[in-house]
């Protein structure tokens, strides 16, 4: 049984850094509907809690009127259902998470897991290359993670991700 499981499961790889690139078993995934779904992709993976459609909607069409901004919200959810719906909880009136599962890779993610236990702040950082303070030491352990890190670091965060009329989406990604 566990292997029939697997083999119905799909790996679903993300990059978000220098630019959204969506893989799913090793393949590139352009099957999404519009920007705006792969932004709601990209959102919903680096916010794993429950989300409510109507924050979601407000997020992505601020200039719309709230029944407009929910009916392109519901075809969002749609076309993300028919490719990546496995990965997602996208039950009809319900909040939209990401299912924790293994089944999906994400280097923000891992840079963010590689970092979490760092004494290592970006202040800190630049305040030694000013030469205002020492590094300081650090194990071999937190030298590995940062290694880590910059690998997964390849540019800026969904570099090139552009959607029209979505301000609050464009100051979550600046944030």
């Amino acid at each position: 049984i566990t292997e029939r499981i697997e083999s119905m499961s799909e790996k679903l790889e993300i990059r978000f850094f220098n630019g959204l690139s969506v893989r799913q078993n090793g393949e590139p995934l352009n099957e999404f509907v519009s920007s705006k779904a792969e932004a709601l992709l990209a959102y919903l993976v680096c916010n794993p809690d429950a989300h409510q459609r109507k924050a979601l909607a407000e997020l992505l069409w601020d200039d719309r009127t709230p029944a407009q901004a929910g009916n392109n919200l519901r075809v969002l959810i749609s076309n993300l259902r028919q490719t990546v719906g496995e990965h997602l909880n996208l039950e009809a009136r319900r909040p939209l998470s990401v299912k924790p599962v293994d089944l999906l890779w994400a280097d923000v993610v891992e840079f963010g897991k590689c970092l979490a236990n760092q004494d290592l702040s970006v202040h800190l950082v630049r305040d030694y290359l000013h030469g205002l303070n020492r590094m300081p030491m650090l194990t071999d352990a937190e030298i590995e993670n940062l290694h880590k890190a910059l690998a997964l670091y390849q540019g800026p965060f969904l570099y090139g991700l552009k959607l029209k009329a979505a301000p609050s989406f464009d100051d979550w990604i600046t944030t």
